[in-house]
């Protein structure tokens, strides 16, 4: 599981410090978020004949993106904006990233205005 777990299910915020329910009932929904990750980085793409990941960027490793290779699918990350986290995705593993600051590609690749 990624450091930067999203718990969907359990919290009511993105900071996941509001949990949605009360009791054993909070209990299930981490339960559920965590056979939810499960099965998206398992069993469920192949089920479902997906040909890519769309996955938010803490989820990405080398280790992930090849084995998505390994089954035939390719990875995209979102929402990257750091242009070192950028390179790296870009340049080593070779994935498409998704960003808010689309200026940081034209760093990249040394067109346009340097910010």
């Amino acid at each position: 599981m990624s450091k930067n777990f999203n718990w969907c299910y359990s919290y009511a915020d993105l900071a996941s410090k509001v949990p949605r329910f009360k009791g054993i009932a909070h209990y299930l929904a981490i339960l559920i978020d965590i056979l939810n990750v499960w099965s998206i980085k398992s069993w469920l793409p192949s089920f479902l004949g997906v040909d890519m990941i769309l996955t938010e960027r803490a989820d990405i490793s080398e280790t992930f993106v090849q084995q998505q290779w390994s089954a035939g699918r390719h990875v995209c990350a979102w929402t990257v904006n750091d242009l070192t986290e950028m390179n790296w995705m870009r340049q080593t593993l070779s994935i498409p990233v998704l960003t808010d600051k689309p200026w940081l590609i034209d760093q990249m690749t040394g067109h346009g205005k340097k910010i």
